[in-house]
């Protein structure tokens, strides 16, 4: 046998001698016992010295028709058995909006025959939002703890304290026990014994769990939405990002090209560089934003790497640009030198004092 299994057979065992000599006091009928419809305070305490009635008594609950059952030891809440105890962190139960609670009263009821018992939640709870749900009845013959089921209907959390009030209950006597008519009660113990015989834990409130149950929906709902949106947005930022893409192309392009049309091939340096940066830098955000519509994460987020990866490409294109321009304006500077040795050498080659053209037509006429 199991160590737990130990441990709850001798809880249960323990209990039961607990039961059994409470049962072993009670009266064997109401012959001592003379008062008749509820018992008022004098009655319930004369049943408690007599055969203790209710244990344990505490005669500051005792009110002039009922008594107050205070919060025990052990109670259910959201699917779990937990317990309580007069120490400072572990003395209070809290019971949330719309959830249920079952709590077992610190008192054990020592039924006889001839009485029997109706209890309510206090109305001080109930004014809290506090609603009792069980049997208002307690039969004859009944010993041992009871049981609260209580729902939380307002819209705060409330706090119970071990060892407060949480319910009254009366007493009311019956009418004479007929051997021959009357049905006896029970000679033995009540088959659920200790709390957790009740299945406690298994009481939940169908408010609350709809509730949470439709707010994991929607949250499930909202995450996928949320997913979709980020999805188009990115679509959508990326046909941004190629349409900047092609624009600073284009734009480049055109710049370039209006600078090849309108230049004049005459002078040397007919390459502007002011242009050839323009056209650099458009080049370069243009891929930029062709890089950027290819990754969701922005530029300033990624890893170093890939950031160096790419500077150190668009570095490469510039470089590039900037060296097929020298070398043409190199070459240009270089063709302009021959143009300019060609003029020099066919100006040499001419007469340095051209002939008069009247001498040479007065010859002629002679």
């Amino acid at each position: 046998m199991s160590l737990g299994k130990t441990i709850e057979k001798t809880r249960r065992e323990l209990e039961c001698e607990r039961l059994l000599a409470l049962v072993a006091k009670r009266p064997k009928d109401d012959s001592a016992f003379s008062f008749n419809g509820v018992l008022l305070n004098d009655a319930i305490q004369q049943c408690v010295d007599s055969f203790e009635l209710i244990t344990p008594f505490s005669k500051d609950n005792l009110k002039p028709a009922n008594y107050k059952l205070r919060v025990g030891n052990e109670f259910a809440l959201k699917g779990e058995i937990k317990t309580l105890s007069d120490k400072t962190a572990e003395n209070q139960i809290t019971i949330d909006p719309f959830d249920v609670a079952v709590i077992k009263t610190l008192e054990t009821i020592n039924m006889p025959r001839f009485l029997i018992a109706r209890w309510n939640i206090r109305v001080q709870l109930a004014y809290e939002g506090l609603l009792w749900v069980g049997g208002p009845q307690v039969d004859s013959g009944y010993v041992g703890h009871l049981f609260c089921p209580i729902y939380n209907l307002s819209d705060k959390p409330v706090t119970l304290t071990y060892g407060d009030p949480i319910a009254v209950i009366d007493f009311v006597k019956t009418t004479p026990f007929d051997e021959k008519r009357s049905i006896p009660y029970p000679s033995t113990l009540p088959e659920r014994i200790l709390f957790e015989d009740y299945n406690p834990q298994k009481l939940k409130s169908a408010l609350s769990t709809q509730i949470v149950s439709q707010l994991k929906d929607s949250a499930e709902k909202i995450k996928t939405l949320q997913s979709e949106f980020k999805t188009r947005m990115d679509a959508v930022q990326g046909r941004v990002d190629n349409f900047i893409s092609i624009t600073f192309a284009v734009v480049g392009l055109l710049i370039a090209a209006v600078t090849l049309f309108f230049g004049k091939p005459s002078e040397a340096n007919w390459w502007d560089p002011s242009v050839l940066w323009v056209c650099a830098l458009a080049i370069v955000v243009s891929m930029f934003a062709w890089v950027n519509s290819k990754t969701t994460l922005p530029w300033f987020k990624r890893t170093w790497q890939r950031n160096l990866f790419e500077v150190g490409v668009f570095v490469f294109v510039v470089a590039c640009i900037i060296g097929a321009a020298y070398r043409t304006q190199g070459q240009v500077n270089q063709l302009s030198r021959r143009v300019q040795d060609l003029q020099k050498q066919v100006e040499k080659l001419q007469p340095s004092h051209p002939p008069d053209s009247s001498a040479t037509s007065g010859t002629t006429q002679k």
